[in-house]
């Protein structure tokens, strides 16, 4: 049996004017180790896989292709259920430099479009001059592209503060425009200075670098949350970024994806009985039924495989599917990107309560290492669109006591059930 990870792995295809940024704060980073086609990367140095015996039980039965069906279970929830997103990095785009940007998205509710909230960047490569004028537009869709009509428009002045600087600020259309639920928009960014490639600041997305998927991000359909850009001279889709946006409507419902950084520098280890990694999560909006759960992970070394336990909040066994270590390529230390999805197939649904706590537990035998990185919660910056909110990422690195991957602000592993 196979498991499944698409993975295009094609070369990044950029402007020169995007820029990928890395994810451990809130300044831009002065390390740079290489560029491939104007996207920056940075290093990752990962911990050499532990060499403790293992006192883990073995788990035989593999993971195996999965497909977006779900299992009806009469009485439970079904469906997505997780963080769904992933990320390598942070990465912005210059406005100004680039003509026009655009955050596609299908709306989620008919209701005026009232407030958007999204996370600007200046400083040494991120702005220039004055900051420039932002102007923001919504847009409907047309072609899979926006359209020339404007529905609802803002103009602002950003500024250009001294010194590295990021910002998650909200903005009030004057004259909201109503949407319709089930149709896709867009929201443009264009720069109206008169001197556009002067002056100027950054929007900061989120990307993936490599091992793209189909859909991008298992959270949104391809053209329901996408992110384009005119850095060519026409509408192209950038596949490598996903929008950092929170559109509030009227009636207090919100669209888009609040995660705004993968934290490179508080990854967790996988590797022997003392490192290990989880999610866990009190059950909300009803009993939930899941068949398969999918991970996103790098392998650096040995070849044991990787163990995905479903369990209670204390450890009890509910199932443990065993992936392959074949199925996660191995990825040289220091390099970004190298992360793929793997999905498991529980051998048969499971029911998790309504308000019972979970976990989603991660491990593997000494001598092999796995890694994976934790997204942060745009929850304290003051989003409100998707996100997960039932759970955290942990470790362990003793195999008993477990903490929080990131202790500031909340963070996911990036995974999800159906």
């Amino acid at each position: 049996m196979t498991v499944s990870v698409a993975s295009s792995d094609n070369p990044v295809s950029m402007a020169s004017t995007l820029h990928s940024t890395r994810g451990t704060d809130l300044r831009p980073s002065r390390r740079r180790f290489g560029v491939v086609a104007g996207l920056l990367l940075v290093a990752l140095v990962l911990p050499a896989a532990s060499t403790t015996a293992a006192g883990l039980r073995p788990v035989t039965r593999t993971a195996i292709a999965q497909s977006d069906r779900t299992v009806r279970v009469s009485g439970a929830a079904t469906g997505f259920y997780g963080s769904g997103i992933a990320a390598d990095t942070k990465a912005n785009m210059m406005i100004g430099p680039v003509p026009a940007v655009a955050h596609g998205f299908k709306a989620v509710t008919s209701s005026a479009l009232t407030t958007i909230r999204f996370s600007q960047r200046g400083g040494t490569d991120y702005s220039g001059g004055t900051g420039g004028t932002m102007k923001i537009s919504v847009r409907p869709e047309t072609n899979g592209h926006p359209a020339s009509t404007i529905l609802a428009s803002m103009t602002f002045k950003p500024g250009n503060p001294a010194g590295g600087w990021t910002t998650y600020k909200a903005y009030t259309f004057p004259s909201p425009a109503t949407l319709t639920a089930g149709r896709r928009y867009f929201i443009v960014f264009q720069n109206v200075d008169a001197a556009p490639t002067r002056n100027y600041i950054s929007i900061n997305n989120i990307a993936i670098l490599r091992n793209l998927t189909t859909p991008r991000q298992p959270a949104f359909g391809d053209t329901d949350y996408v992110v384009m850009s005119g850095a060519r001279g026409a509408w192209s889709v950038e596949p490598h970024y996903t929008a950092v946006m929170d559109l509030t409507y009227a009636n207090g419902k919100h669209n888009g994806q609040a995660y705004i950084e993968a934290m490179l520098d508080k990854y967790g280890v996988i590797s022997g009985p003392a490192k290990q990694v989880r999610e866990t999560f009190v059950i909300s909006g009803g009993d939930r039924s899941v068949s398969t759960a999918s991970v996103r992970v790098r392998r650096t070394g040995g070849a044991s495989q990787l163990l995905v336990n479903l369990e209670t909040s204390s450890g009890g066994f509910i199932d443990s599917v065993a992936v392959p270590a074949k199925a996660v390529p191995l990825s040289s230390q220091g390099t970004v990107g190298g992360e793929v999805w793997v999905t498991v197939k529980f051998v048969r649904p499971h029911i998790l309560k309504n308000g019972v706590r979970y976990q989603l537990r991660l491990w593997t035998y000494s001598g092999t290492t796995y890694t994976t990185i934790p997204i942060r919660e745009g929850t304290d910056a003051g989003f409100v669109s998707h996100r997960f909110t039932d759970g955290s990422g942990q470790r362990t690195l003793d195999g008993t006591n477990w903490s929080n991957l990131y202790k500031w602000s909340p963070v996911d592993l990036q995974f999800y059930f159906r």
